[in-house]
């Protein structure tokens, strides 16, 4: 079918879809609201920011619409007839996103539900949210099974509880687990790689350690928008940012830690040392010369045998 639509239209109508608070999230919130779940919405603390997040039950979950995430066989979902390669491309890089957000939300001990668009259409609206209600209470009664009768030590925390993760070895004295979310260059420049060696810091173990450069990605921000600002910050430095090489979940004492690493390109080595203290070009076979932090190590491992 030929879009009715010119170009200019097309784009305004995309510009302006939600990426949060949309009418089907509003629409599960109000039902679980209604049903006696008290939840959290949009928490950026943990990998993909969950739509909706139920701590009681230890479960994430997501509204996904039809089309921005592909779903396959849906009656919603249609390739554009325009721009072919483009939304191709964009859309399976959100699928290969979703795999990845919902097996580190796993590894980190959550269930994850996701909820398609077209199953919040009158016509499968009512079983959908039955069904969610059923597999919640399913969750619910699986996780008190394996734990018997004890009560949860921190069930008395749930209506006032922070925007943290709990430490499983701090429960006992509640002491928060700040979670962040962050994103790391691996620059790379006539084939050796840049690693940059930190201060003195608030830790002992990630002291006068070797990292790859990043940061935190700020709300609004893609991975992308991320590194090339906190790249330019911290070294004044511009970067080609390439695909994403590996993401890796670490949990130190004090932090947890969900980074993704992308391969980068540079055009010359000219930056400035602004947070850092000292830095080496090395090959990718020299990586291990160097003493990482604990959270890059399996990046710098994972480049040396990579062939």
């Amino acid at each position: 079918m030929t879009d009715r639509l010119t170009p200019q239209q097309r784009t305004r109508c995309m510009q302006h879809i939600r990426g949060s608070n949309t009418k089907p999230e509003i629409l599960v919130r109000k039902f679980l609201f209604a049903a006696g779940f008290r939840f959290r919405v949009n928490v950026r603390r943990l990998p993909g920011s969950p739509d909706i997040l139920l701590r009681k039950y230890k479960t994430a979950i997501f509204i996904n619409g039809c089309f921005w995430h592909g779903h396959a066989d849906c009656s919603l979902f249609h390739w554009p007839k325009s721009n072919v390669d483009f939304w191709k491309n964009k859309i399976k890089r959100n699928q290969e996103r979703d795999q990845r957000v919902n097996q580190q939300l796993r590894d980190l001990g959550w269930n994850v539900i996701t909820i398609w668009e077209c199953q919040l259409k009158p016509k499968n609206r009512q079983f959908t949210l039955e069904s969610l209600m059923l597999t919640l209470d399913h969750i619910y009664l699986a996780n008190h099974q394996r734990k018997g009768y004890t009560p949860e030590e921190d069930s008395l925390s749930i209506a006032a509880e922070n925007e943290m993760i709990y430490h499983k070895e701090d429960k006992k004295t509640m002491t928060p687990h700040p979670y962040y979310h962050v994103v790391a260059a691996i620059i790379q420049h006539d084939g050796e790689i840049l690693c940059m060696q930190r201060g003195k810091t608030r830790f002992d173990y990630t002291s006068y350690k070797f990292e790859f450069p990043g940061g935190k990605v700020e709300p609004g921000e893609t991975d992308e928008e991320a590194l090339q600002r906190e790249i330019h910050e911290e070294m004044d430095y511009d970067i080609h940012v390439g695909p994403l090489f590996m993401t890796v979940t670490h949990e130190y004492p004090d932090f947890t830690i969900t980074m993704e690493a992308f391969l980068c390109t540079t055009d010359s080595r000219h930056f400035s040392l602004r947070e850092h203290q000292a830095f080496r070009w090395l090959t990718p076979a020299q990586l291990d010369e160097l003493d990482w932090a604990a959270a890059d190590a399996p990046i710098a491992e994972a480049l040396k045998n990579r062939k």
